[in-house]
């Protein structure tokens, strides 16, 4: 697989389900508490010391807009679940 073009896409309302399918497997991604996502690869020319190999994409949740500003003992949770399977299985 050749290295992908590095990129880094920042969705604001994102779904709360996203999917992603690949040739040997499929990751359901679910999230509570925060509606932002971030996708992302830095390509074969990085600085990610322990990073084997660049062929990934990275698919990173949280608070992006509105941002969430908490006072001191104030808390906000979320919740994000993956889930990895067979890219045919229907769970």
């Amino acid at each position: 697989m050749p290295h992908p073009t590095p990129f880094d896409r920042v969705y604001l309302d994102a779904e709360s389900r996203q999917e992603l399918t690949l040739e040997t497997h499929r990751i359901d991604i679910a999230r509570g508490g925060c509606t932002g996502a971030v996708l992302w690869n830095p390509g074969k020319d990085h600085e990610i010391k322990d990073l084997g190999s660049p062929n990934f994409v990275c698919v990173e949740s949280g608070v992006i807009s509105p941002s969430k500003s908490l006072s001191p003992a104030q808390e906000h949770e979320i919740e994000i679940t993956y889930r990895v399977q067979p890219p045919g299985l229907v769970v």
